[in-house]
């Protein structure tokens, strides 16, 4: 009960802020202005009818509009508003969390009644938790309702998006709260969380352009007279960049994953129905494109997931210790 209590009283805190209600109101934008969009047997419909393209390609009698409807909807809102924006706002809301709680007088009061110190840190960090789900619960609620009644694409697997959002805020969370505990400054352990996030974004990332720079170039040159591999030179570096992966939480999989649960299509294919490519060069790099994207979008989500909740664990514990072991 003490750790509930905890998550509610730091929820509590959050909401209190003008950031929840900054997030509800753009929840709220982001719904009605997919609200003036629809789909019909002959394309697009747009502001009630103000403006209409015709494209079978969008029209409801494609069976293939479903997966492009998945696809933006994860890809170019969700990612955009939840998973960038969103996850921005959600840590400036929280990242005073823990420096707040460890200032002189709130640390002593709340310490004062007989409660583990281990307890008093799980219930602060899970009720961040608890803001990112109502938040999460909000957008994605609102969205599927215009998807499913103005797009009539009903797609129970779009809901995934709120657990898979909350997992992410948890990843970045991790380092918030330790570089909280660490520095007792909220502006800090955000500038750091930030300079972590692109840290743990770049290993995968990195892997996957020097895994299609390898493939690109496979056909063998000259140096000094002796036929050698281009791509050889990439393939020791794309090793090292993957076995990096492997050791921190990978968040530029979430929306891979969630693209899975709502089957949708690859962002070539949707580019592919505007038309071929025109040049050999444009059709090369087209194909090189659409590798990348299919060895992107097969991540396993419980490989990934489960080996980045570990990460997780470990910063959380290494937080957790050294906020029992702090003299305030």
């Amino acid at each position: 009960m003490q750790v509930w209590a905890l998550i509610v009283d730091s929820f509590r805190e959050s909401i209190d802020r003008k950031m929840f209600w900054v997030m509800v109101f753009m929840s709220a934008v982001v719904a009605a202005a997919m609200a003036c969009i629809s789909f019909d047997d002959k394309g697009v419909d747009i502001l009630f009818g103000v403006w209409k393209f015709e494209d079978e390609v969008w029209s409801l009698g494609n069976s293939g509009l479903k997966g492009m409807v998945g696809t933006v909807a994860v890809k170019f809102i969700a990612d955009q508003y939840l998973g960038f924006f969103g996850m921005i706002v959600a840590l400036i809301t929280t990242a005073g969390v823990f420096p707040g709680l460890m200032t002189s007088g709130t640390i002593d009061l709340v310490l004062s009644k007989p409660m583990p110190r281990w307890k008093l840190f799980l219930g602060k960090y899970l009720g961040a938790l608890v803001f990112v789900f109502l938040q999460a619960v909000l957008f994605v609620g609102l969205t599927f309702l215009v998807m499913g009644v103005r797009w009539h694409c009903w797609m129970l697997g779009y809901l995934g998006l709120i657990p898979l959002m909350v997992i992410l805020f948890s990843y970045l969370y991790a380092f918030t709260a330790l570089f909280g505990v660490l520095t007792r400054s909220a502006l800090t352990s955000l500038l750091l969380t930030m300079i972590a996030w692109l840290f743990i974004w770049t290993p995968p990332m990195a892997a996957g352009t020097l895994s299609m720079m390898r493939e690109a170039s496979m056909s063998p040159v000259r140096v000094d007279g002796e036929p050698v591999e281009v791509g050889a030179s990439f393939e020791k570096w794309e090793r090292l960049f993957r076995t990096m992966s492997w050791f921190v939480p990978k968040t530029s999989d979430i929306v891979e994953i969630a693209g899975q649960w709502v089957e949708g299509a690859l962002i070539s294919d949707i580019l592919l129905s505007a038309g071929e490519p025109e040049s050999e060069e444009e059709r090369k790099s087209f194909e090189d494109g659409r590798r990348m994207e299919e060895r992107a979008a097969a991540v396993n989500p419980w490989t990934s997931i489960g080996s980045s909740l570990l990460c997780e664990a470990v910063i959380v514990f290494f937080a957790m210790y050294q906020f029992g072991r702090r003299d305030f």
